[in-house]
């Protein structure tokens, strides 16, 4: 398979894994014996606009959402063009930038089992959402390696 090839396969992985990520469970939280919860982290989002925590829910969102999929359409698209053009230049910067916040909602996520595992008021677990989200961002990290490659940019 030619390097292009394997870049659309690496991208595919992606955004299956980011669907995953999205909306399986991340976190599943027991209360004494009787009380769990698992919650997606579309379905947080959900629940916190619900209980009108609207910057909260705001930065969650734009995080764990809205970044990740910008990332994969820019990746996208720069895997789709030609190459050396000012539309890729730009969208180079764009991803260099989305880049910074890859893996910082997986941070918060484990940040957030923790915090609820040391309170001793509940059991938190992390759930498969969690891992295909983090899988995700590590593969979104190595997509953009491979289109950097394809498009000859070199990192200083």
């Amino acid at each position: 398979m030619t390097r292009r090839l394997w870049t659309g396969v690496l991208l595919a992985a992606v955004a299956v894994l980011l669907a995953l990520g999205l909306t399986l469970p991340v976190i599943r939280v027991e209360r004494f014996v009787f009380f769990s919860r698992e919650a997606s982290l579309l379905g947080i989002v959900w629940s916190l606009f619900e209980s009108r925590e609207f910057l909260l829910g705001g930065i969650i969102g734009l995080f764990s959402v809205v970044f990740p999929v910008a990332k994969l359409g820019l990746l996208l698209s720069l895997w789709r063009s030609a190459g050396r053009d000012a539309v890729s230049r730009v969208l180079f910067r764009r991803l260099e930038m989305f880049g910074r916040w890859s893996m910082l909602d997986v941070l918060v996520a484990a940040l957030l089992v923790f915090a609820i595992k040391s309170t001793g008021l509940a059991a938190a677990a992390s759930e498969p959402g969690l891992y295909c989200f983090a899988a995700a961002g590590l593969l979104s990290m190595a997509a953009t390696r491979a289109i950097e490659r394809l498009h000859g940019v070199r990192r200083d």
